[in-house]
């Protein structure tokens, strides 16, 4: 396989992005590779192609991802299921979901090009929100979906069911639902469980649950769940990958489970999930001072 045409995605608000990606143009175009991103992005370089979207999706053949984390999930979000790979260069402050920094890329390019690479699926996850039987919203994410009170609100009680059975009750600051993507983001962060890319599984993690004891459970991954606001002076905001927060009132449903489609992300190297984790997500620091005392 030999990739002719590229797309770019990339988060102009870091430092040294704009450089970053007419370097990458000069040299796709240096190898008669066509270049292009959506008409509504801010790319001016004159080499550069610009289409709509749906007209980009039926296009491109790779779509390269400059910035960090939140920049490769924006473009996962507007690929919309289209079966294009990714590959993320790293300009964030951990890039988990980059499989290259900046130096690895144009060594890597040719074999890039060639397709010389491995393409790995990932889960997206898809949540409905229902207001007295009314189709509200219908949001995805390849992360997750989340639900966290109002910052000047006390806690919120959620009442979470899957099928017929009662999961929990849970009162605290909100509910994250995880793929196992995002088990390494916001949901790690809650104190949940890592979980190996692939896994057929979706997480219920709460947030700083009111209870000690309360624990994130894990159900298969075709499964779905459904969510019920119980308690909440001023609602809650419901939020998939953290951006396009909307407000849930006392008594919505949140029908959540496993998006059609799946994300595919290019590998160029093996094992990169246990790779990341050690490289990017232990603290190495902290780990060669333990090591001294063993």
């Amino acid at each position: 396989m030999s990739i002719t045409n590229v797309g770019l995605y990339a988060n102009f608000e870091r430092e040294g992005v704009e450089d970053l990606c007419d370097e990458i143009i000069a040299e796709l175009v240096r190898r008669n590779v066509r270049v292009y991103a959506t008409t509504d992005s801010a790319f001016a370089n004159p080499d550069l192609e610009l289409l709509s979207r749906r007209s980009l999706l039926k296009t491109i053949e790779l779509m390269l991802v400059i910035g960090g984390d939140g920049t490769f999930l924006r473009a996962a979000t507007d690929l919309d299921g289209a079966p294009i790979p990714m590959l993320g260069i790293n300009k964030g402050h951990l890039g988990f979901l980059s499989e290259l920094e900046v130096e690895d890329f144009f060594p890597m390019l040719d074999r890039i090009l060639a397709g010389d690479f491995s393409i790995e699926h990932r889960m997206k996850i898809a949540a409905t929100l229902i207001r007295e039987g009314e189709i509200l919203a219908e949001i995805t994410g390849l992360n997750d979906v989340v639900i966290n009170r109002n910052p000047l609100d006390n806690t919120i009680a959620l009442d979470v069911y899957m099928g017929d059975a009662m999961v929990d009750h849970y009162r605290g600051d909100g509910l994250i639902v995880a793929t196992p993507t995002g088990s390494t983001g916001y949901s790690f962060s809650a104190g949940g469980p890592l979980i190996y890319p692939g896994t057929d599984c979706l997480i219920v993690n709460p947030i700083c649950a009111h209870l000690m004891g309360v624990r994130s459970i894990i159900i298969p991954a075709d499964e779905s769940i459904d969510i019920f606001l119980g308690r909440g002076r001023s609602g809650a905001y419901l939020v998939a990958d953290g951006v396009n927060p909307m407000l849930m009132e006392l008594g919505d449903h949140l029908h959540v489970e496993r998006a059609p489609g799946t994300v595919q992300l290019v590998h160029l190297r093996e094992h990169p999930f246990f790779q990341a984790v050690h490289t990017k997500m232990l603290n190495t620091s902290e780990r060669r001072s333990r090591d001294q005392y063993e």
